[in-house]
Formats: C-alpha cells, structure tokens, sequence
C-alpha cells in the first residue's frame, strides 16, 4: 500500500507540474502578445514570421522567428531585426528571463538626414533580464563574445573579444544612489578599432572598463537628452579603467554635456605610460615636440613610482570647450557624443 500511495504520489506531481507548464506557457504566450500590443500602442513597429513555445519539461522556450522593432517616433529613428530570438525562462522563476539572438543582428538608425546601419556578427549574443512582479526590469546585462560589427562608411569591421553591458536599478538606499536612478556598466577587452577611429594610440584596445551612476530623472529617449542636461543631468563615473596602446589610465568623477552635445567633465586619474604617449601623440602631429618635452619634463618631476615600478601621475582630466585635457596638455579635439540638435533635439 505504501509503494502504490508513492507511486500515486509520484503520477499526481507530475500531473500537477504537467499542468503549471501549460498554463504558464499559454501565459507567457499572451503576454507576448500583450507585449507587442502595447508597444505598437506606443508606436513602435514590431514583425515576427511567428513564434512558439517548448522546451516541456525542464523550462520554456519562447522561438520568435525573424524579430524585427522599430520606433519611427525618436529624432535618430532606430531598428533593430534578427534571424531568430529564443527567449528562456524557468518554470520556477518566472523573474529571470534570459535571451539568445544568435549570432547575425542588424541595427540602424539615422544621424540627421543620413541613414546608417551595423550588421553584428557574434559567437553569442546573449541577454538577461531580472523582474519584479509587476514585469518591471530591476536589472538588464548582455553579454556578447567574438563580436565583429560592420558600420555604414567605416571600411573596417569593429570587432571585440568580448563586450558586457549592465544596467540596474538604484535601490535608494543612499543620497548618491537615489531610488529611480540607475548604474550602468560596459567591460570590453581586445577591441580593434578601424584606423579611422584609431588616433595616435593605436588600433587595439586590450581593456575598458566603465561603471557609471546616474541620478534621476532620467532622459526617456534621445530627444529628452538636452532637457536633462539642462536640468543639471550628470554622469557620475564612479570607476574609469582604460588601457590603450602604452596609456594604462584610472579614473573616478562627474562628465556631463555642453550646449553642442560635447563631454564636459572632470576626472581624478592616475595614468602610466604618460611619456609614451606623449610620444604617439606628437608623432601624429596632434601635440608640437617642444611642447611635447616640456610637458615631458614638468610631468616626470611630479610623478611617483607605482607598485610596479613605472611612473605613476595624478592629475586632473578635464573635457571643455571640445577639448580634452590630462593636467595642463591638450590632447585631443571632443566630437558631440549624439548627433541631435542640442537646441531643437526633435529635428
């Protein structure tokens, strides 16, 4: 008796887990469509050859084939299309949602009246998603590796050995992280930059590292972007970490934008490989040697050796007027970081 009320046991668990699957598989199925609606209702343009979910009975696959969104409204109209997007999600944490986009994406967008586009190539292109219960997202990274992105105009791929975005939702818990505010974070490791992005240092870039804080309220879209810095919107970079040909720079401090969309900020850094790169830049003519060796010269007397024996500086890096400064030396000429009128963003 006791093996057969076991065994009943057994039958009746997994009708009951048979059922949860399909209901909440037909769930997750309406709230797609849910989804799509609203969105549509805001004025996005959303397509899909169609979509299904499986995966009984360890977790559920939602397979959209060919997903397309497009949102007309913004002023650098944007879109982006795939060949396939498989969305998982736990039948016991239904708050967890992980996306896979495979490896071919599209995205384009439009710089005022000019239309562009990146096609992506990756080895994996994921996502993760953290909700609370009423579906709103707490937390969002991604994380691509092997990435290659051919950009409309730029002879070369961009390519990346891995990239990882972060973003997730301040919890309010101190005056510097306020409730509705976010943190944001990029890490990327052996970029090769096109030679048209490249500059004196070079093509490679081995590492950076970016986490950022950013108070409310937020810019919604890039037409809010010079209302917010107008209201006194800043970036708080709360750890800069850069290595690019001999310039091994960190940094902490506040950046915002100017009247023509350019960075305006101020960094505490610590820099080595300053003399080096001196050097790159003087070479590309972009800094006169004389001024390149008194720089040299004024710099070293106040620097200090590092843990490793190499020069360290500290000093200020501060971007003004479309101009980038590391203490007294310019360095390099600032190009708006959007390109919408910082006046009328919606033209």
């Amino acid at each position: 008796m006791r093996y057969l009320l076991l065994i009943l046991a057994v039958i009746a668990g997994i009708a009951g887990y048979t059922v949860y699957w399909f209901v909440v598989a037909g769930q997750l199925e309406r709230g797609t469509d849910a989804w799509i609606a609203q969105r549509q209702a805001e004025g996005y343009q959303i397509a899909h050859a169609g979509y299904a979910v499986s995966g009984y009975p360890g977790r559920l696959l939602l397979t959209v084939g060919a997903p397309s969104i497009a949102n007309p409204k913004e002023p650098g109209d944007w879109s982006w299309t795939g060949k396939q997007l498989i969305v998982y999600v736990q039948p016991w944490d239904l708050g967890h949602v992980i996306l896979d986009f495979g490896p071919t994406n599209q995205i384009a967008w439009r710089e005022g009246a000019v239309s562009r586009k990146a096609d992506l190539v990756a080895k994996s292109a994921k996502a993760s998603l953290i909700l609370d219960r009423r579906g709103q997202v707490l937390r969002a990274d991604a994380d691509l590796s092997g990435l290659s992105a051919i950009v409309s105009d730029i002879a070369q791929p961009i390519e990346a050995g891995r990239l990882e975005l972060h973003q997730r939702a301040h919890a309010g818990v101190t005056p510097e992280r306020p409730a509705a505010g976010i943190e944001v974070a990029v890490y990327a490791t052996d970029v090769l930059l096109p030679d048209q992005w490249a500059g004196p240092l070079g093509r490679h870039l081995p590492l950076l590292r970016l986490v950022a804080s950013l108070p409310p309220p937020l810019p919604r879209d890039l037409a809010g972007i010079a209302g917010w810095r107008d209201d006194g919107g800043t970036v708080q970079v709360e750890r800069l970490a850069l290595n690019w040909g001999p310039l091994d720079l960190h940094g902490t401090g506040t950046v915002t934008l100017d009247k023509d969309m350019r960075p305006l900020g101020a960094l505490a850094s610590e820099i080595k490989g300053f003399a080096e790169t001196l050097d790159a830049f003087t070479a590309a003519g972009q800094i006169r040697r004389n001024d390149a060796q008194l720089a040299k010269i004024g710099l070293g007397l106040i620097a200090k050796d590092g843990s490793d024996g190499r020069p360290v500086l500290k000093l200020p890096i501060t971007a003004q007027d479309g101009r980038l400064f590391v203490g007294p030396v310019a360095l390099l000429r600032l190009r708006p970081l959007l390109l919408v009128d910082a006046r009328n963003p919606a033209q």
